[in-house]
């Protein structure tokens, strides 16, 4: 029997020497995502970055102030 390090600790012996699923998994998930989403070089991001900058941006919000609201319910 391997001797438990730290004391207390689970024994784990491998039964197959096969590939773990999850690297295979892992190297799927990866090669799908490049297909979907390919890379961009930085000096492309850097040659767009208004364009991109502009395209993640959110529209301009139009609430009342918090203050607005609090001075109407006591009123």
């Amino acid at each position: 029997m391997l001797a438990k390090f730290p004391p207390g600790a689970i024994v784990y012996q491998k039964k197959n020497k096969s590939m773990c699923k999850w690297r295979e998994f892992a190297f799927a998930f990866h090669q799908i995502q490049q297909a979907i989403n390919p890379t961009i070089s930085l000096a492309e991001v850097l040659r767009k970055w208004h364009e991109i900058s502009s395209a993640l941006g959110e529209n301009s919000r139009f609430r009342k102030p918090q203050l607005e609201n609090l001075n109407y319910k006591l009123a």
